[in-house]
């Protein structure tokens, strides 16, 4: 489920706001983002009974932002109706290297490029965002900033991943060379960056517990970045609940990771896997 949003000039928002908070350009492009720039077999399945939940079918990621969505008022299955993949000019998939995908529409007067993908990313290949009006201003440095430090890193130090929703529109005789990701993906505006939960299910730091007790080693791979990771295993017991940056824990990114485990020729090596 969507938790947290930050939107419309860098309001934190710790809860699932309201369609009247945000401004109809920021309902609009971020409605459009997520329903366009998102496998379109990532779908949400409403609840056949009062009081149960939606059923999500696809990536869950995806299905989070979309189930978010349809609580601002806001219906997916229209808008891929309206654009269906067959009329998507260029698609950038998501890879561990981009940590991010882009889908780029023809438009009257060009192109429209909707991107999301890991907040820190995507926002720094930001130099607008929308405003409180709606309408794109300049991304100063101070507020890309205060937006890694209080929304980003307070996102994720709440076990939550960030994803950030951007755009950029490129008018007719002005398409970059989209092979060129370095220049098509970049100058964009930001519409908004989310707080996904993916919630601990109760009975895991118990089992972890027992499998420490019984002399196992318990170790956890994720896409996430390092804030995020430390504090869901935290959640999971795999780190002791005080546990942080100053007093160690062996958190590696995936680049450290590699280096330990591969020869200098870049060959794995099982010994130091081992």
């Amino acid at each position: 489920a969507v938790v947290s949003t930050q939107s419309t000039g860098g309001k934190l928002v710790k809860h699932v706001p309201s369609r009247d908070m945000l401004t109809p350009e920021v309902v609009d492009l971020f409605a459009r983002g997520v329903a366009i720039n998102s496998s379109y077999s990532s779908k949400v399945i409403p609840a056949q009974e009062v009081g149960n939940l939606p059923k999500h079918l696809g990536n869950k990621t995806e299905c989070a932002l979309i189930q978010f969505c349809g609580e601002i008022g806001e219906d997916y299955e229209k808008i891929r109706k309206e654009v269906p993949e067959e009329s998507f000019y260029k698609v950038y998939t998501f890879n561990s290297k981009r940590k991010c995908m882009a889908t780029v529409l023809k438009t009257p007067t060009g192109y429209r490029m909707f991107v999301k993908g890991a907040a820190e990313v995507v926002l720094g290949r930001c130099d607008h965002i929308l405003g409180e009006e709606g309408s794109p201003v300049a991304l100063t440095n101070a507020t890309f900033d205060r937006l890694i430090i209080e929304v980003i890193e307070t996102m994720a130090g709440d076990a939550l991943r960030t994803i950030c929703l951007a755009y950029k529109d490129f008018l007719e005789g002005e398409e970059p060379d989209w092979e060129d990701e370095d220049v098509a993906l970049k100058k964009l505006t930001c519409i908004s960056i989310v707080g996904i939960e993916d919630p601990v299910r109760p009975e895991v730091p118990n089992a972890i517990l027992s499998c420490q007790k019984a002399g196992v080693k318990i170790r956890m791979v994720t896409g996430d970045n390092l804030i995020t990771a430390r504090s869901i295993a935290k959640k999971c017991a795999i780190l002791p609940p005080d546990n942080d940056e100053d007093k160690g824990g062996h958190i590696l990114e995936g680049k450290a990771f590699h280096k330990l485990v591969h020869d200098d020729n870049g060959a794995f090596n099982q010994d130091k896997f081992d």
